[in-house]
């Protein structure tokens, strides 16, 4: 469901950029990236050989696809909770092995790099696996169900890298496991521009942001309304909205990871729910003094909503879809005299998940050591993401999800 959202969603777009450009050739090249249509570029001899982690629809879009560009990935391997569905999979999106279960695939000693699709409640467990198993993982957003468990994570990954790090058997690219929480926007040119922006001081001091992450609609039988599986629209859409807000809201002077203080949190309830929310909307101030709105929702009706506004002494951003910024976008500044310009960002013209899967290869590689640099999210960042998290559940009365027990 999710990727048939984000693919309709994303060509919706193209089609009403097309209305105001005559720019065609790119925009139907836009269209085929985000369709996984194209030209497969020849394999590096050494790739890294990924393993994904059940049938999800998702990896498809974030991960099958994408792989057809970079020549230093593969994927090799898949295994589900139905040996006959992972079959299924396989078949449909060209995998070459099916494993019998979760346990057999981490384990697999031809298998460099896990990814991990799994429902939110499940991403702890099986990235915990899998690096203990020594192998680098690419995980889903959330990160986690809660800070918790991504602390745990983090204490992980250090243990492993005492032990020997990413040494599986036939490990390809020892060294350091790698961990990433698959924000994929943040590592798109857009994203990197708009960074740059903020840190020339082109916006002065930032004062305020809002970012506003909101989809039409999901079934209420989606799994991401489903309280046992770590659901909500703040573990969905949500967590795009903090890490931009925090994405934003820190400027180049300021420590990094910082904290806000959640002021205030509503959430918007799945009727006969007491648990689950379909939509938030929260305050933040960030020690900087930055005054941060969040707003998401997996029931926005005919919003589409994913958009960024910064408002500094010196001028204001704004950023129009910014999350899957391949299939259409616009960023314009306009300063105090109200002298404005836009801008497009596309790079390569390929997605985000292009960028995201080219930018962990080469981290793994040994090739990129300032995760920073492209965007990345560091562990700490991802810690820092599921603390906001929780605290916005806890002001909205609601309480952060539960840790699961393995």
């Amino acid at each position: 469901m999710r990727t048939v959202l984000i693919i309709t969603v994303s060509i919706s777009l193209i089609i009403v950029s097309s209305i105001y450009s005559t720019d065609y050739p790119n925009i139907i090249l836009r269209i085929c990236n985000i369709l996984g249509y194209g030209r497969t570029i020849p394999k590096v001899e050494k790739t890294i050989r990924i393993g994904v982690l059940g049938a999800a629809n998702i990896a498809g879009l974030a991960l099958i696809w994408p792989s057809k560009y970079i020549p230093t990935v593969e994927i090799t391997t898949i295994a589900a909770r139905s040996k006959q569905r992972a079959q299924a999979y396989a078949e449909q999106k060209g995998i070459p092995r099916v494993l019998d279960n979760y346990d057999d695939l981490i384990n697999d000693p031809d298998i460099d790099a896990i990814y991990n699709p799994l429902p939110n409640s499940h991403h702890y467990e099986w990235t915990i696996k899998a690096i203990k198993a020594g192998k680098h993982v690419l995980c889903e957003k959330p990160f986690t169900s809660n800070a918790e468990e991504a602390e745990s994570i983090a204490q992980a990954i250090k243990e492993q890298n005492t032990k020997g790090g990413a040494n599986s058997p036939n490990q390809r690219f020892p060294g350091d496991v790698v961990v990433i929480e698959a924000m994929h926007w943040r590592m798109h040119p857009l994203a990197l521009r708009i960074k740059e922006i903020i840190n020339c001081g082109a916006l002065g001091r930032i004062l305020y942001t809002t970012t506003s992450m909101i989809v039409p609609y999901m079934p209420k039988d989606d799994i991401r309304f489903d309280f046992s599986l770590s659901g909500g629209a703040m573990m969905d859409v949500g967590a795009y909205a903090v890490s931009t807000s925090r994405w934003v809201s820190e400027q180049v002077d300021d420590p990094d990871y910082m904290e806000p203080e959640v002021l205030s949190a509503t959430a918007d309830m799945m009727p006969e729910s007491d648990n689950i929310d379909t939509g938030m909307q929260a305050v933040l101030k960030y020690p900087n003094g930055v005054i941060s709105n969040i707003k998401c929702s997996l029931w926005g009706g005919l919003k589409i909503s994913p958009s960024i506004s910064i408002v500094g002494d010196k001028g204001s951003l704004y950023v129009y879809n910014f999350v899957f910024p391949s299939a259409y976008h616009y960023l314009t500044v306009r300063d105090v005299n109200q002298t404005e310009y836009t801008e497009k960002v596309y790079g390569h013209g390929g997605p985000t998940f292009r960028y995201q899967l080219d930018a962990f290869s080469k981290v793994v590689r040994g090739e990129i050591k300032d995760w920073k640099s492209v965007g990345m999210p560091t562990i700490q960042d991802s810690i820092t993401n599921m603390k906001v998290i929780d605290m916005i559940y806890q002001k909205s009365g609601l309480g952060k999800r539960a840790r699961r027990k393995f």
